[in-house]
């Protein structure tokens, strides 16, 4: 995540409205492919929840894609998975990038707008209730606008069981939706209470981002940090809920990932710069990660030629140094 200051990415845009409910407008420009899409309309449940998710949606949005919330009724959550998002609230403007949350609050002004990546690969969710304001502010949320986890797992994985809930029961009862929305939250604001990282493990995590081409194995990044494999591996339990070696695969996916789409890279190329120096073993641990394989996740996801290239000054500087 980078706040921004000095640009606004959003000056001279003019998305249609598409919904006035009188206090509050919301506008559009919709340039997305949606890969999965669950909502309540009309609530099954005998007694109101105290927590509710009216609408959860994975998409894909592409460049030009803008959505404008004023004065919104609803608390909402845009996590990134792949590619970047720039998103405003209050005036306020980032760069949010994988791993990073950003909260839209009930009563603000907020927007998003595809990033300079070209994509945006998030999850997003719309949560109403009587108890929906009480439950960020207690939380911690209320005022914060982008969270960024170092480990996004738990939050999917909360978000998986939201939308099988949705998708698989046809009267869900009022107690499940509102612990399932319950927990999602509960994981941001464990996030947001964890506070900062033990200095070691920051440094930890810098190494492996620096070394996703090589060869590093545990022992060695213990090593170079002046502490024992078990304390490393402790602390990556502890904070992240990960092992070293699971959260090296996971970044190396996600550089991979993000080479399939945004470069002209071949597969061969891209597992050697995401540390693999046999391509077969890089498509199967690509598999276990997306479910679908590196050329299949180029098929679906890659951008038109004009839009290989990133237009960010790191993610450039970065593929020039592989190529």
């Amino acid at each position: 995540m980078r706040c921004i200051s000095g640009e606004n990415p959003f000056a001279g845009l003019r998305p249609a409205l598409y919904r006035n409910d009188g206090m509050s407008r919301y506008y559009s420009t919709v340039r997305s492919q949606v890969l999965e899409h669950e909502s309540v309309d009309v609530l099954p449940f005998g007694t109101p929840p105290l927590f509710c998710c009216r609408l959860l949606m994975r998409e894909r949005i592409l460049p030009g894609c803008h959505h404008l919330r004023l004065n919104q009724k609803f608390f909402a959550v845009e996590h990134v998975r792949e590619g970047n998002l720039w998103f405003r609230q209050d005036g306020r403007c980032y760069l949010a990038e994988p791993g990073d949350v950003c909260l839209m609050h009930i009563r603000h002004d907020g927007e998003f707008l595809t990033g300079p990546a070209g994509f945006c690969l998030k999850s997003s969710l719309v949560i109403e209730g009587p108890l929906i304001e009480s439950a960020v502010e207690s939380g911690g949320l209320a005022g914060v606008d982008v969270l960024s986890l170092r480990d996004d797992s738990p939050f999917e994985a909360c978000v998986d069981r939201l939308a099988a809930a949705m998708r698989e029961e046809e009267r869900i009862s009022s107690g499940r939706m509102a612990g399932l929305c319950c927990e999602a939250i509960q994981t941001l604001v464990n996030w947001k209470s964890s506070g900062t990282l033990p200095p070691v493990l920051t440094r930890a995590l810098d190494i492996l981002e620096r070394e996703l081409a090589g060869t590093l194995a545990v022992p060695e990044l213990a090593r170079e940090l002046n502490v024992s494999v078990s304390t490393l591996g402790r602390l990556f339990a502890d904070h992240l809920n990960i092992t070293p070696y699971r959260c090296l695969v996971r970044l190396r996916m996600r550089r991979a990932a993000r080479l399939l789409v945004e470069s002209d890279l071949s597969v061969k190329e891209i597992a050697a710069a995401s540390g693999y120096g046999n391509a077969l073993n890089f498509s199967t641990e690509f598999r276990k990660c997306f479910g679908i394989s590196p050329r299949t996740y180029r098929e679906q996801y890659r951008l038109a030629p004009s839009c290989f290239r990133s237009t960010d000054p790191v993610v450039q500087k970065e593929e020039k140094t592989i190529e």
